[in-house]
């Protein structure tokens, strides 16, 4: 189908009235404890959009200068993976915690200056 200004599906080419925006957004942190270090964090929608609100140019596009040296969190996350070479990395992947109601904990704080 060819609609002018629509969105389709790559797999069935069906017409998406509202397509879902999705970021994937990966962050290096500083770890004090680690400094020989890489920790590098895949942030889940919330935390991105929280952190890319204070990023956010006229145009729509995005300003890196803007989001370096915020503060992330707290978040919680599982360690995805571990390497020692050719250098000390560790990889985080942020996940969202349900309460004992099965409600997600989405209360968080945005990100701040240090």
């Amino acid at each position: 189908p060819n609609h002018r200004g629509a969105f389709s599906c790559g797999d069935c080419s069906r017409v998406v009235a509202s397509p879902l925006l999705r970021r994937h957004l990966q962050v290096f942190l500083d770890c004090p404890s680690r400094p020989q270090c890489t920790v590098r964090v895949k942030l889940l929608q919330h935390s991105i959009s929280s952190l890319l609100r204070f990023a956010a140019c006229e145009d729509g596009s995005y300003e890196v200068r803007s989001v370096l040296g915020k503060q992330v969190g707290p978040i919680t996350c599982f360690v995805r993976s571990i390497t020692t070479l050719p250098a000390s990395c560790v990889g985080l992947e942020e996940v969202e915690l349900l309460s004992e109601g099965g409600a997600s904990s989405a209360h968080r704080r945005p990100p701040q200056d240090p």
